[in-house]
């Protein structure tokens, strides 16, 4: 299943969003949508069946397994200016933050390293626990915990 736009902020696909914000006058802006149109496109590979919804927060992405985000989101992508980079958060697990809404934040250099730490990211926020498909994916590109 193509990564889904929350059904809380209307009909818009994140694909139509994010091109808006490429199809912006401001320069920075017609990167930053690119960047992230480029990050669906390998989302939409990377996971062809896993439940991924979407809510935009400016050019971020909230990343979370919920179509409603009724906890919140597990992990937060940007798109940054170089070139392939992005930043990402994700929530730390309840049972491992030292207070609430604690989360981890990085940046990446090139969209390997965004697929990498993105995957990080899920199987860390333990967002997807359980989920057959991302744990496949993990295996396939040795990000399992033992």
């Amino acid at each position: 299943m193509p990564i889904q736009r929350s059904p809380v902020q209307g009909r818009q696909t994140l694909e139509e969003y994010y091109q808006e914000i490429a199809n912006s006058k401001d320069p920075v802006s017609q990167i930053v949508g690119q960047h992230m149109l480029r990050l669906l496109e390998v989302l939409n590979t990377l996971f062809p069946q896993l439940a991924l919804w979407g809510l935009t927060s400016m050019a971020r992405l909230g990343l979370s397994p919920d179509p409603h985000f009724k906890s919140s989101w597990f992990v937060l992508v940007g798109g940054a200016m170089l070139p392939g980079a992005y930043w990402l958060e994700y929530l730390l697990p309840a049972s491992r933050r030292p207070w609430e809404h604690a989360f981890v934040r990085g940046e990446s250099q090139s969209m390997e390293e965004t697929m990498r730490y993105l995957l990080i990211a899920m199987r860390e926020s333990e967002g997807w626990a359980g989920n057959v498909e991302l744990a496949a994916v993990l295996v396939e590109h040795s990000l399992t915990v033992e």
